[in-house]
């Protein structure tokens, strides 16, 4: 595993790699080959768009034709899985009313009408920075202030006041912006985007993430230190405080600031964290549910796949496309910050094989959605 592992984290690795790989797709519609597809106006991929125009005629030679080629490759390895584990029901298809019954689950698109875009985030891959340039693009924020502003002021003010989410829309409005909007989803591996959601909630922040610290931290009480739990039962997370409920009955509202007081002082591990997840596949947090649970990629037929592993080039192209101010760049980590990638040998090498299979066996759709299938 180790062996493996390392060659997983050391390699320049493709979030799309199966059989057929992403990079082998690239290779093999290079050249000649590409431009004679570019030329028969089949290589765009956009929803029956044309390779030449797309969203309000931006010219889609705007973007770098293998970007166009790799987006076409994503959008087909998606549809692909859906149809392997039988998740395919179209909107107009085999379910006609499944827009009326997920109404309610389609708070995860983001509608910008300026821009004519819907965007569905997914928390811990890129959400914060994707929120901030959706406020951009509806001119709630300036390029300037994209990266200014505080995570929690576009969670919990901003995005709440100038973006729209799908499900706020009508059934009509739903079903017009779906068939006459940009859309666009990101994938990431999973076991990545596991180990960013314990280093960011758990290990290097707890007190930012306390219903999250709550859910692991009774759980290791009890489970692995032979404790009664300690941690609040019910928490409600607002901009500055909370409002909870502790293990006795007791209620209580505090700032942020004191959560350090209310909280038990113990160290969660990873391998605890991942045994969290394993043992509770029916208490789902959305920060590790998988992207296709909230974005239903089987049903709505995306026009950007995106993947975090090319989120610059990703973005970029996007907003291109979109026609946003050139001065509107996607916000990037901050210089020095150690990537989660760069960390997976160091967390990962001493999980056991049997929690590794069993985290592959509970992500395996999107596993295989990000085609990551040697993943660990």
């Amino acid at each position: 595993m180790v062996t493996v592992l390392t060659l997983y984290v050391v390699a320049n690795y493709f979030l799309f790699r199966t059989d057929t790989t992403e990079k082998d797709f690239m290779r093999s519609v290079s050249g000649v080959f590409v431009t004679a597809a570019i030329s028969r106006g089949n290589a765009s991929g956009m929803n029956g768009a044309t390779p030449a125009t797309v969203a309000g005629g931006i010219a889609m030679s705007s973007v770098p034709m293998q970007w166009r080629e790799k987006i076409k490759f994503r959008r087909q390895h998606v549809k692909d899985v859906c149809r392997k584990f039988n998740l395919s029901y179209s909107l107009d298809g085999r379910d006609p009313n499944f827009m009326n019954r997920i109404a309610g689950s389609l708070g995860n698109l983001l509608v910008v009408e300026k821009s004519k875009f819907a965007f569905c985030y997914v928390p811990k891959i890129a959400n914060t920075n994707w929120k901030r340039t959706l406020l951009a693009l509806a001119g709630a924020l300036s390029a300037n202030d994209i990266r200014r502003v505080q995570a929690k002021d576009v969670h919990y003010d901003l995005a709440a006041k100038y973006i729209k989410p799908l499900n706020q829309y009508s059934v009509a409005d739903r079903k017009h912006i779906l068939e006459n909007y940009k859309t666009a989803m990101f994938f990431r591996n999973p076991l990545e985007r596991l180990l960013s959601v314990f280093r960011n909630k758990i290990e290097n922040k707890p007190y930012e993430h306390p219903e999250i610290l709550s859910l692991v931290g009774n759980y290791v009480m009890s489970r692995f230190l032979g404790l009664k739990p300690g941690f609040p039962i019910r928490i409600e997370r607002q901009k500055e405080k909370i409002l909870g409920q502790m293990p006795s009955g007791e209620t209580f509202e505090a700032d942020l600031k004191n959560i350090p007081d209310l909280f038990p002082n113990i160290d969660i591990r990873f391998d605890e964290f991942l045994r969290y997840i394993i043992e509770h596949p029916s208490k789902i947090n959305s920060h590790w549910a998988p992207p296709y649970t909230a974005c239903f990629p089987c049903q709505i037929d995306y026009d950007f796949i995106g993947s975090f592993d090319t989120l610059a080039e990703d973005a970029e192209n996007i907003l291109r496309i979109l026609n946003a101010d050139p001065g509107l760049k996607f916000p990037q980590e901050a210089e020095g910050k150690l990537r989660t990638v760069s960390l997976m040998q160091d967390y990962y090498h001493n999980i056991s094989k049997s929690t590794l299979a069993q985290l592959q066996q509970q992500y395996r759709i999107d596993i295989e959605m990000s085609n990551f299938t040697d993943i660990l």
